[in-house]
């Protein structure tokens, strides 16, 4: 498993931090029920957004981004949607 780290700045890249937490992802993906429910929640974001009008549900493998105001790196496990990246966009 890999974690998508192409939202990372460059000077982000080896910060100990980040590679704890992908540690602790590429740990957690071992275990079988635990993937199991976190396809069953991306399912479920998948359902809610196309009943929403988002339109096409796109999958992919967990997610990590840099919140520079935070400090911080968020993990998502994947679901988005190419009208959903638009709007997120129009409004940041």
């Amino acid at each position: 498993m890999r974690l998508d780290k192409s939202r990372i700045p460059l000077d982000k890249l080896y910060d100990p931090r980040l590679a704890k937490l992908e540690a602790d992802i590429c740990e957690k993906m071992k275990d079988e029920t635990y993937r199991l429910h976190v396809c069953l929640h991306e399912a479920a974001h998948a359902i809610y957004m196309e009943r929403a009008g988002i339109g096409k549900v796109i999958f992919g493998g967990p997610t990590v981004s840099y919140d520079q105001g935070r400090d911080w790196f968020d993990v998502g496990s994947g679901t988005s949607s190419d009208r959903l990246k638009e709007k997120w966009s129009s409004i940041l």
